[in-house]
């Protein structure tokens, strides 16, 4: 391929950018969708996990003194014993400055009010005392503050799952705070508006791995889908340019050649098809041009040569010859010259399809027959059958047509040629009859050939050029209409013509 880029390259970067397309689309869908479900698989799990075992249930503690006896969760379970003991305000005082520690090592304090926060900046933290106590950012601590229905009561057992462990006050390691994700919710629970945080950091670099491993996959994926795109779209292009390089090689010397076709139906199986079907046509049509010319050259050489045998004999002996004789033959054989030439350009007129300047218009088929049949011809024409008639044409091409047939029926009539015009319904039939030997039916469609004489007919005074009836076939045809031929009641053969009527 020369100037451009090829069919198979651009079908394959088509499907490449497709694919990957594809590929990166499906990667980010399923990866925010993964990325969802786990933040809020994660926010369920604790709360499940607050509720089964008891931290939850801390909003109905009422004793003052804290011990083993009462139900914080698994931590507590296993720390404290009977002989250790808080008093609630001073458990209440140590958990919430732990909490606090946990927010301010992490930086939470913003996210924190943005989610659970009251307009004045204060978070009411939930205890596992099941107090609830209100801070602001300094860590200021108000206990038994009022709060509305509306207001969220931030859950301080989700700090343990944060900082370690609410015994653990070794704080958290300087490097850490900032690489860890937290997720925020708030669900109705026993009438109250609860929150939690939970951090998703894990999750989300398991995640991550999963994101990297499913980028290189799409990768891989589309570097293979393109290579596959491009042997396939190859392959399937291969008879293509098998097709353009014997299409290349056909020229006009050589139109029996044909295009390989691929031996399978698809488009390109019905390509070739369809062009093999294409050169067909074209080498009939070639063959009939080169057969016609060789016709039309054979027809005009007789009268030429007729002309320069008379005039080289006139010019020779001039005394055995006279004017009168030398113009009769030179009138006779030039206006058999003349209709022959105009026979040659009706048919070429009508092989390509040119109409006439003039455009159609309605034609009285029954004047042109009358005015045709008076001219003067070997036998009488009986004109008694002719009747009103009307087609869509130009008068010129049935004129042609209808003396074409007469002079054809007036050659080959014994005695009488007989013509007539019908309307039938839509159609406008004319025909000619004669009672000469009649056509046999084996060459009723051969007739109508260019150039063909059948055998009775061969000699030039009788038989003519062989053109008349094709004339008559191509006229007819360009006008809509068909021609047949048949038995005559006369004995001959009958032409028959039916135009549509206009």
């Amino acid at each position: 391929m020369t100037g451009g880029v090829s069919l198979r390259t651009r079908l394959t970067l088509s499907l490449l950018v497709l694919t990957g397309l594809v590929s990166a689309l499906s990667v980010l869908v399923g990866m925010s969708i993964l990325r969802n479900n786990v933040r809020e698989s994660a926010v369920d799990d604790q709360l499940m996990a607050f509720i089964e075992f008891g931290a939850i249930s801390a909003l109905d503690v009422s004793e003052q003194v804290i011990g083993a006896e009462a139900v914080f969760g698994n931590e507590f379970d296993v720390i404290l014993d009977e002989d250790f003991t808080f008093e609630r305000d001073e458990f209440n005082r140590f958990e919430v400055e732990y909490v606090v520690s946990i927010i301010n090592e992490l930086g939470l304090y913003p996210e924190l009010i943005s989610e659970f926060g009251t307009p004045d900046g204060r978070l009411y933290l939930l205890l596992n005392t099941g107090s609830v106590v209100a801070i602001d950012e300094r860590g200021a601590m108000e206990t038994e503050p009022e709060y509305g229905v509306d207001d969220v009561l931030i859950l301080s057992s989700a700090f343990d799952e944060i900082g370690g462990g609410i015994f653990d006050l070794v704080g958290l390691p300087d490097d850490d705070a900032g690489d860890r994700v937290f997720e925020f919710a708030s669900v109705p629970i026993d009438g109250a508006q609860l929150g939690t945080i939970v951090e998703v950091t894990d999750e989300l670099r398991a995640l991550d791995e999963v994101s990297r491993a499913l980028w290189l996959s799409a990768a891989v994926l589309t570097v293979v889908a393109g290579a596959a795109a491009w042997l396939l779209i190859g392959r399937a292009l291969g008879p293509v340019g098998a097709i353009t390089q014997r299409v290349g090689e056909i020229s006009s010397g050589n139109l029996s050649e044909r295009v390989p076709e691929p031996g399978r139906r698809d488009e390109i199986g019905l390509l070739a098809s369809t062009m093999n079907t294409m050169l067909g046509r074209l080498e009939t049509s070639d063959l009939r041009r080169r057969q016609f010319i060789s016709d039309a050259s054979h027809e005009l050489r007789t009268p030429v040569a007729v002309l320069q045998s008379e005039a080289e004999v006139a010019r020779r002996a001039p005394d055995t010859t006279s004017v009168a004789e030398l113009s009769e033959v030179v009138l006779t054989e030039s206006r058999r010259m003349g209709a022959m030439v105009e026979d040659l350009l009706s048919i070429a007129r009508s092989d390509e399809g040119r109409r006439s300047a003039e455009g159609p218009r309605e034609v009285d088929v029954d004047e042109v027959v009358l005015d045709e049949s008076h001219r003067t011809r070997r036998v009488p024409v009986d004109r008694s059958a002719v009747s009103a008639g009307r087609v869509v044409g130009q008068p010129d091409d049935v004129g042609r047509a209808v003396a074409h047939l007469l002079d054809n029926a007036a050659r080959h009539a014994a005695e009488q040629v007989a013509v007539g015009v019908r309307t039938s319904g839509d159609e406008v039939i004319c025909w000619v009859d004669d009672d000469g030997p009649g056509i046999p039916p084996r060459d009723r469609k051969k007739v109508f050939d260019r150039f063909v004489r059948l055998d009775d007919a061969r000699t030039r005074d009788r038989g003519g050029a062989g053109l008349g009836l094709a004339v008559v076939s191509s006229t007819v045809e360009k006008m809509g209409g068909s021609i047949d031929v048949g038995d005559a009641p006369l004995g001959g053969a009958r032409f028959e013509i039916r135009w549509p009527a206009a």
